[in-house]
């Protein structure tokens, strides 16, 4: 919104997500445009319009048993795959470039806007010419994973050679190879043209290879624009969606509950101390940057079969996009002798990403713990055959409990922390005789997964990323003008000065209504204000959510009315102080009066720039 000598400040979503990076992970962009085809519609007649010539209705007479003519059923319809629009997908990630038998490969499809969108589906080829269809396993507002684990028998290189997908009722598809878009992996062997190395692409590159290696996400955006690869990496596709849309989710098991109460002993049972104790340890997460949920918060069983109990248990997390789920228990033994503390982690067979992760997470729980005093009875591994239990995780057998095997079927890091024994009286008597104790060993779990996941206390990340700011824009009077159209400004709908008003997008119009004073608070913080009302820009209910709506309301200093202006490209991300992964955005995605301003995750979309 350019007024007059006014400086520029134009809307730019950023992609903001938890420190960690990728690895071994390549991405190819599409940048070559086809038109999507829009579908050709018939009108109809409404039940209301009649025709001139009605055909009468006939009584027809039963024809005899004998005579009746087979009922033929009609084949379904299936109409046929459009060619779809290259602007539907910002990028395409490939996990493993070359990846081993039994591990899970991972493809990320980052939509510029999922709205209208299901049905994802890759036509993955082999060299020897033969092809198989991959469908979505997961979606997570604009992002989309496909998963798929080989087996030794699938040998070879392989390449995705088509993104099937319906939009608005519709089925579409797009030929990466018309993208000059070349996806390729291998298992068990290097892909022809593979270059471990990964050298830097320059932007020329972009347009004629398509590929480009990101390794941090923080950064994601800027090195796929750029084209430009920096230091190494060690998050996963599946932790990068995650991050994607809100930072980092652990899950937290009570073991036990209802009818299956655990080991009981001195009067206590174990679903109710590990319900206890995983309340501390989320009450300590609960002042850092992570969303933890439960798999139960009172005396209850997921269900009354054990199996079952334990797959819907991972079932939380999975559909809580959890990366860990981390399973509470109390041991117990015939021998009233036996103490100490000890975790299960994954073994490497299917994913040795998950086994790797996990023996991080256990190794820092597990010190936390023995700190308390804990006997240490080690970190370790447990294989399904025979039930042994290893303190080297490498494996080709299943993992012997269910919780830990459903988990990495699920792609999630599970784990089971066994704290003391029940069974043991001076150990029940030092750790788990009161809610005190209880307490110790629920922040120390919560210590150690903070320590191995380099979680920040909340708003740690945000006040570093507003004070590294705060330079970027001087105080000042600015409009503030979409990239869709710079012709179109925010607004004040009707130039009310009242609480409430909406925040609109609006042709330009040079009055007061559409002139926003910044100011910066001593942290680095923005504050957007007004000129004609002296209101603020403010998150409707203080609401961290995606379509939350902006409006204008009197200065409270609350972090629902501060803004942290980032430069990106050519001009700036606006980030709410709520959450670092949401931005003001555009919700029609149109430059056209009265189009709303709302809060919403990074997609990508010129609707938020």
């Amino acid at each position: 919104m350019a007024k007059k000598l006014k400086p520029l400040l134009a809307l730019v979503l950023s992609v903001f997500m938890s420190v960690s990076t990728m690895t071994n992970m390549y991405t190819v962009r599409a940048d070559d445009e086809i038109t999507q085809e829009e579908p050709i519609v018939e009108e109809t007649q409404t039940e209301e319009e009649t025709t001139e010539e009605q055909v009468p209705t006939v009584e027809e007479e039963t024809p005899a048993e004998e005579d009746e003519a087979p009922l033929v059923e009609e084949e379904p319809v299936v109409e046929e795959e459009q060619l779809g629009d290259s602007n539907m997908m910002e990028y395409f990630l490939v996990d493993n470039p070359v990846l081993s038998n039994g591990e899970t490969e991972n493809f990320v499809l980052s939509l510029n806007n999922a709205e209208g969108y299901s049905d994802f589906k890759l036509t993955i080829q082999k060299e020897d010419g033969s092809t198989f269809d991959l469908e979505s396993s997961e979606q997570v507002d604009n992002l989309v994973k496909f998963s798929r684990v080989f087996t030794e028998e699938e040998k070879g290189q392989y390449s995705v050679t088509t993104l099937h997908y319906v939009y608005n009722g519709h089925s579409y598809y797009l030929n990466f190879s018309d993208l000059e878009m070349d996806v390729k992996f291998g298992v068990d062997q290097e892909y022809d043209g593979y270059d471990a190395t990964l050298p830097d692409l320059t932007e020329d590159s972009i347009s004629s290879e398509g590929v480009i290696e990101v390794t941090d996400v923080n950064k994601a955006e800027e090195e796929i624009v750029n084209g430009v690869a920096s230091q190494p990496a060690t998050m996963s596709v599946d932790e990068f969606s995650r991050h994607a849309t809100g930072g980092m989710t652990i899950c937290l098991d009570p073991g036990h509950g209802g009818s299956d109460s655990g080991a009981n002993a001195f009067g206590a049972k174990e679903s109710d101390l590990t319900l206890k104790i995983a309340q501390y340890c989320k009450e300590e997460l609960a002042k850092y940057d992570v969303n933890v949920v439960m798999t139960r918060t009172t005396d209850t069983r997921l269900s009354e079969e054990a199996a079952m109990d334990l797959k819907n248990r991972v079932e939380v997390a999975k559909k809580a996009g959890a990366s860990y789920f981390i399973s509470i228990h109390i041991n117990s033994a015939a021998n009233s002798a036996a103490k100490g503390a000890e975790v299960y982690y994954p073994n490497t067979s299917g994913n040795k990403n998950l086994s790797s992760n996990g023996q991080n997470l256990a190794k820092a729980i597990q010190k936390q713990l023995t700190a308390l005093g804990l006997y240490d009875r080690g970190i370790k591994i447990r294989n399904y055959t025979d039930g042994t239990t290893s303190y080297d995780p490498t494996s080709s057998d299943k993992d012997y409990y269910g919780v830990i095997r459903y988990a990495k079927e699920a792609n999630i890091t599970g784990l089971i922390v066994e704290h003391c024994f029940i069974s043991n009286k001076e150990e029940f008597d030092k750790y788990l005789g009161s809610n005190a104790k209880l307490q110790q060993l629920g922040v120390a779990d919560a210590r150690g997964i903070v320590s191995a996941l380099g979680l920040q206390l909340k708003n740690q990340s945000l006040d570093t990323l507003a004070k590294d700011n705060r330079n970027v824009l001087a105080d000042g009077t600015y409009n503030i003008q979409s990239l869709v159209n710079p012709n179109y400004v925010l607004d004040i709908y009707g130039g009310y000065t009242t609480n409430g008003a909406n925040v609109q997008l609006y042709r330009s119009n040079d009055t007061e209504a559409q002139l926003f004073k910044v100011t910066h608070d001593s942290q680095g913080y923005v504050t957007f204000t007004n000129v004609k009302s002296g209101k603020v820009l403010d998150v409707y209910g203080g609401t961290k959510k995606n379509n939350q709506n902006i409006w204008q309301f009197s200065s409270n200093g609350s972090r629902a009315q501060k803004w942290i202006i980032k430069p990106d490209g050519n001009g700036y991300v606006i980030i709410s102080a709520l959450d670092s992964n949401y931005v003001l955005d555009l919700s029609t995605g149109k430059a056209v009066n009265s189009s709303n301003i709302q809060l919403y995750t990074y997609c990508g979309s010129n609707a938020q720039r």
